[in-house]
């Protein structure tokens, strides 16, 4: 593998970097070696850190929390400061605010910053998709590094010539678009060139991987990924395939390539390592000699046990007409059911879509839904569908939302300037504080009920507190805060993240659709009834026993925490974490489809109805008989 002569040749002195020194200097300690000089070793250095930060065999809060600091140190690199927003970016606003009749609009210093502060969250928000996808994928470390360095060099495409334009450090638009069939054409043809040494049949793109300039690759990678025609999707008539895991990757790709699904399957590497993880269906539909070729629906598996499902139009959402087929093969396959709500979810903007082209009247729960008033719409695609967005385009807004938050257009914000002004109960669109918005004189939140159609972050220290009431469509981020009473009615359809904060309860009967992080805290003690849709991260936290009745639909990281027994009546779907925990013993009929993790435990002996989906981590343990009755489909890790 060429990793080391690639990074080198590309950036000289990249070894000399304080990253990749820092990362040498620190395996050396861990190794208790000296600190190796040679570049090869250095650069090693560097990306065995980058391996370990995005492993996805470590436990998720603490993979989340490497990455946050990985995220962190690059925008402090790449991202716009607020002193380098030029002058001219606001003149332009004012502009298009006189041709639009808005006459000459005055931009407060609230609204300034509110801008300044939109403008670094949606180049920080573009980075992440890169980011996100490049921990996640199979390519190698150095094509991962290679990729996010020069993506974040680059404009979004000029859709006018096909290229990309460089940045510089004064540009305000977000970073280019992911297309991640595209960028899998990229990295498998960097792979085989600049990794193996082939040289590639068509002379042209082999020329353009020679020189290794991104943005002329992936600019030529997207002109190449063309989509079948809507005429070629007309018919649903046709057949899954099954893809064996470890069954040739090549026949899989065949069958995708130059179809443009934006499936990054469509990358050998990616369709190798796909299938190293499990089975993947493909659903063809018939083409124009009746032979069933056209990709019309992907499902993964991972573990046994469905792992994602895509579609092929814009973000791999599924097509409408596909629901019912994807739905009854889904329904045959072991983790179909998680899959429901998203099936649900699409037919009922079809539904919404439909009535609204005849004109017909939406229901005050019909607008709830359409505007994400309780939680956002989750499809199959790796972004929101794009018909809800048409579908409010469409739509008169200051009509709908007064029904659908069922309170007065006057009591309802678009800005946070607006929101703070006073007499507010609904908010639309997300909601981000810092020190300059909130806990200054009377700029605070409404005291009484409070629903937000988008997401709240709030960052700082300043003090503020929340609503009596509150429901948060999207995410509830209080990282760090030193709000210390929440409310007493609390709604998250999204992440509930309260890392570091002083809140020290939860409260009663709370329903939190994403997942819950607890690092750090100060909460001692969990709500009885507590549902969580997604994980349950407790590690770091003073979490001492969880409640009855406590139901988490990922996983849950109790590591290292002073708990000493788990609950009788307690369901987690995936993976559980108790390393290092005071735990002795586990509940009968404990089912997990994720691993189990005992390492550190007092654990003595397994149940004997116990069933484990993943690995089973009993190393150090003094448990020398495993029950018959017991079921570990992964590794038994001793």
């Amino acid at each position: 593998m060429r990793k080391r002569p690639f990074l080198s040749e590309k950036y000289p002195g990249f070894d000399r970097t304080p990253e990749v020194e820092s990362a040498s200097k620190r395996e050396a300690v861990h190794s208790e070696e000296p600190v190796k000089k040679d570049t090869a070793s250095k650069v090693d250095s560097y990306m065995n850190r980058l391996e370990e930060i995005f492993d996805v065999d470590q436990k998720e809060g603490q993979r989340e929390r490497r990455v946050d600091f990985f995220k962190e140190k690059l925008y402090d690199k790449v991202v716009i400061k607020e002193d380098e927003i030029p002058e001219s970016y606001f003149e332009l606003q004012r502009r298009i605010a006189r041709e639009k009749g808005h006459g000459d609009a005055e931009i407060t210093p609230e609204t300034r910053t509110f801008m300044k502060d939109t403008i670094i969250r949606d180049q920080k928000t573009s980075l992440d998709t890169w980011i996100d996808y490049m921990g996640s994928s199979d390519a190698p470390t150095w094509l991962k590094y290679y990729s996010v360095r020069e993506i974040s060099k680059l404009s979004p495409i000029d859709k006018k010539t096909g290229t990309f334009h460089k940045r510089s450090r004064k540009t305000i638009s977000p970073f280019p678009e992911l297309k991640s069939e595209a960028l899998a054409y990229v990295l498998d043809g960097l792979e085989k060139k600049h990794g193996n040494g082939e040289t590639l049949p068509d002379a042209t793109w082999d020329s353009l991987l020679e020189n290794a300039k991104f943005a002329d690759l992936y600019a030529q990678a997207i002109k190449e990924v063309t989509p079948d025609s809507e005429s070629e999707r007309v018919s649903i008539k046709g057949e899954w395939i099954k893809y064996d895991k470890d069954s040739d990757y090549l026949k899989l790709t065949s069958g995708i390539q130059g179809h443009g699904t934006g499936w990054c399957t469509a990358g050998e590497s990616t369709a190798k390592s796909t299938l190293a993880d499990g089975d993947f269906y493909i659903y063809y539909s018939e083409d124009s000699k009746g032979d069933n070729t056209i990709p019309r629906a992907a499902i993964l598996m991972d573990n046994e046990e469905i792992s994602e499902v895509r579609g092929v139009l814009g973000e791999q959402e599924l097509e409408s007409s596909m629901l019912d087929i994807v739905e009854q093969q889904i329904d045959e396959l072991p983790g179909g059911d998680r899959f429901h709500k998203k099936t649900e979810n699409m037919r009922r903007v079809t539904v919404l879509e439909e009535k609204n082209i005849r004109g017909d009247v939406l229901s005050p729960e019909e607008l709830r839904f359409i505007y994400e008033i309780d939680e956002e719409i989750e499809g199959f695609g790796q972004k929101k569908d794009p018909r809800i967005e048409e579908f409010r385009e469409a739509r008169d807004l200051h009509k709908d939302l007064p029904i659908a938050f069922d309170v007065p257009l006057e009591r309802i914000s678009f800005t946070k300037d607006e929101l703070l002004s006073g007499n507010k109960e609904g908010h639309f669109g997300n909601l981000y504080f810092n020190r300059h918005f909130l806990g200054r004189g009377k700029r605070t939140l409404p005291d009484k009920s409070l629903a937000i159609a988008g997401y709240l972050e709030i960052e700082g220290t300043l003090d503020t507190e929340l609503p009596d009431t509150l429901s948060v469509a999207g995410d509830l981020i209080l990282k760090g805060t030193n709000i210390q009473k929440f409310s007493e009615v609390l709604s998250v359809g999204g992440r509930l993240d309260l890392e570091g904060s002083n809140i020290t309860e939860l409260p009663k009967n709370l329903t939190v659709g994403g997942s819950i992080n607890l690092y750090e805290t100060n909460i001692t003690k969990l709500p009885e009834n507590l549902t969580v849709g997604r994980d349950l991260w407790l590690e770091g936290s003073n979490i001492t026993e969880l409640p009855e009745n406590l139901t988490v639909g990922g996983s849950i990281d109790l590591a290292g925490i002073n708990i000493t027994e788990l609950p009788a009546s307690f369901s987690v779907r995936n993976s559980l974490y108790l390393e290092g925990s005071n735990i002795t013993e586990l509940p009968e009929n404990l089912s997990l489809r994720g691993s189990l993790y005992l390492k550190g435990t007092s654990v003595t002996k397994l149940p004997e109805n116990l069933t484990v989906g993943g690995d089973l981590d009993i190393s150090g343990l003094d448990i020398s008989i495993i029950p018959e009755g017991v079921i570990v489909k992964g590794k038994i890790i001793r």
